[in-house]
């Protein structure tokens, strides 16, 4: 009795694991029983191409559909099935365009066990909206050569408030981004922004500029619908061009003494003339005849 007992625990067993086989839908080489990964949980608004990665090569890639309640939560429901997604053994699985029928559980398994595991929400937005436009910078309120000063202006036009960002090209120096062999850095002081309806202008502040302001800067412009950037590039003159621009400062008050100069000089020449005629009438009174010269004769 005890034999037969055993005997139906045994075939229990095995006809228990070839089940598991069966849901699982893959090879014997990939077990069931491996110790699984934490669940990595992804969001993903319809419509946005996403890239799974599993930092592995040569692994297969498992998927499980899940649903989601009321409120957007994804359940999944343990009594689905597992199914290969056939022709990809990279460790990355590439999603072209995110919708409700990519919405489920993800793992990338090895020989040895699963490698990684995601659970992948896609949601579809309230409501939609244009990305902000950024206008062409403008660099004004330049002011003299020797302390210069310079305003760039970022012009925003968006429906719904944007979260305007500066950066300014650097080198040497520790990149938050780097964008065509470039590397930009984030700015943090010297800026004001102000708005008026869908009109948000911002501007960046260079006070007695110097040669480390000069670079390409770069205005940055994000919504939930999406970004725009502008940028310009900001030359300060060396502090030998400001003296030769001094120099040329200077050049109008030169050519406006040269005719202040002679309109004094004919003032005092005509002030001093009358006097002079004065002279010559009382002398030519002085050498007057006194009567007719034939009454001399």
């Amino acid at each position: 009795m005890i034999v037969g007992v055993c005997w139906r625990v045994c075939l229990l067993i095995v006809v228990c694991r070839c089940r598991s086989v069966l849901d699982e839908d893959y090879s014997n080489d990939y077990p069931s029983f491996d110790l699984q990964p934490q669940i990595k949980t992804i969001k993903v608004k319809s419509g946005t191409r996403y890239t799974l990665r599993c930092h592995h090569d040569d692994v297969q890639w498992l998927f499980k559909p899940c649903d989601s309640n009321f409120s957007g939560t994804i359940i999944c429901d343990d009594n689905r099935k597992w199914k290969k997604i056939e022709n990809v053994t990279s460790g990355r699985l590439h999603i072209g365009s995110a919708s409700r029928k990519h919405k489920g559980l993800y793992r990338c398994l090895q020989r040895n066990g699963t490698v990684r595991r995601f659970k992948l929400n896609v949601y579809e937005p309230l409501y939609t909206g244009s990305p902000p436009t950024v206008s062409p910078l403008q660099i004004s309120n330049i002011t003299g050569p020797i302390n210069m000063e310079f305003t760039i202006q970022c012009r925003v036009t968006s429906e719904v408030p944007p979260t305007i960002i500066w950066f300014k090209s650097c080198y040497g120096q520790k990149c938050d981004f780097r964008y065509h062999q470039t590397c930009y850095c984030h700015i943090n002081t010297s800026i004001s922004n102000h708005n008026t309806g869908t009109t948000y202008l911002s501007k960046y502040l260079i006070f007695d500029a110097r040669d480390v302001d000069a670079g390409t800067y770069v205005c940055l412009a994000v919504n939930q619908f999406g970004k725009d950037d502008r940028n310009v590039t900001v030359a300060v003159p060396a502090k030998a061009d400001r003296d030769v621009y001094s120099l040329l400062f200077l050049v109008p008050f030169g050519l406006l003494l040269v005719p202040l100069v002679a309109w004094l000089c004919y003032f005092e020449k005509r002030k001093r003339s009358p006097e002079v005629v004065v002279v010559v009438d009382q002398q030519k009174r002085l050498i007057r005849p006194v009567g007719p010269v034939n009454e001399i004769v």
